[in-house]
Order: C-alpha cells, then sequence, then structure tokens
C-alpha cells in the first residue's frame, strides 16, 4: 500500500521516508500518514487535443489521499510536432503516480540511473533514444517497476505516436 505524508496546516505533501511504506515512528503534529488511493487514469480519446490532469483530493477523517484524473479538453492543434509529441508523453509520465513513485524509489537506491531516465528522454526527444532504453531496461531488471508498468509506458508512448523503435524498445522489457 502506498502512503504519505501530510502537513494540513501547510497543505504540504510529504514524500512517505521508508521504501517498504511501514509506519513512521515519532512524527511530530500536525503532519499525519495518509494511505494513498490511486484511481486508474483514463485513456485518452484524441491525445492531440486532450491531456491527463491529475487531482489529488486530501480525506482527513478517512486518512486518505485520493489521486483521480480529470481529461482537460481543447488543448491546441500541434500539428506535425515531433517534440510537442514527446513533451506530452514526459507531462503524462509526470502526472502517472506509479511513474512518481518508481523515480523516487530510483532516485533512492541510483540518483545516476535516476538521472540517466531523464537525460535519456531530452535525447530520445532528438532522435537518440539509446541512453533512455539502456536506463529503463536497468530499472527493469532492478525489479523496482511495478507489475505492468512496462506495458503501460509502451502503450502511452503508442498513444503520442513515438517512433516505432521508442515503443518497441519499452515493449522488449514489458511483462
Amino acid at each position: 500500500m502506498t502512503r504519505i505524508l501530510y502537513n494540513p496546516q501547510t497543505a504540504e505533501l510529504i514524500r512517505w521516508p521508508r521504501i517498504d511504506y511501514a509506519d513512521v515512528v515519532g512524527l511530530e503534529p500536525p503532519v499525519v500518514m495518509l494511505d494513498v488511493e490511486q484511481h486508474a487514469a483514463p485513456s485518452l480519446t484524441d491525445p492531440a487535443n486532450q491531456r491527463l490532469l491529475l487531482i489529488e483530493t486530501v480525506d482527513l477523517a478517512a486518512r486518505k489521499l485520493r489521486r483521480t484524473w480529470s481529461i482537460e479538453i481543447n488543448l491546441p492543434v500541434v500539428v506535425d510536432n515531433v517534440g510537442g509529441r514527446w513533451v506530452q508523453f514526459a507531462e503524462a509520465l509526470a502526472a502517472d503516480v506509479d511513474v512518481r513513485d518508481l523515480l523516487w524509489a530510483v532516485e533512492a537506491v541510483n540518483p545516476v540511473l535516476r538521472s540517466m531516465l531523464g537525460v535519456g528522454l531530452g535525447q530520445a526527444a532528438k532522435g537518440d533514444p539509446a541512453t533512455f532504453l539502456a536506463a529503463w531496461g536497468q530499472v527493469v531488471a532492478s525489479g523496482l517497476v511495478p507489475s505492468g508498468l512496462p506495458g503501460q509506458m509502451a502503450g502511452l508512448a503508442a498513444v503520442f505516436e513515438l517512433p516505432a523503435d521508442f515503443v518497441e524498445g519499452l515493449g522488449d522489457v514489458a511483462d
């Protein structure tokens, strides 16, 4: 179960300090522990004109952080802008809670590998996906990746019509 800390006085969400999500001992008020209730992201029917928007709602009485999604519609259409598709892909990754949790876990274990993912994504947007795919393969092999996330990433890359070699590279390590 994913958990997060919350300071109701400042409305600040604080990353869980333990990789095993066990209780945190010695919290000082007003900080409280919340369970994260993650809702699946809906599919976009028109990615060129839609974007996923993450909505986080704190329910203190239930001690929950609910993460739901909304679809933002009528984005400006970018015609034949490969770089724009990469930016949209990166925005979708940044909005995905599983991806963010994975990046925190990778950062804790291997900060260089975490950097390779970010740098590699930028290089992939310029036509060279080798660094990202190499780092992604190492992260998957590390066992840190939640089940289903590799396939989700490959599907997302396909939705944004990213190059076939990149989508296939993600799919090569998919579960």
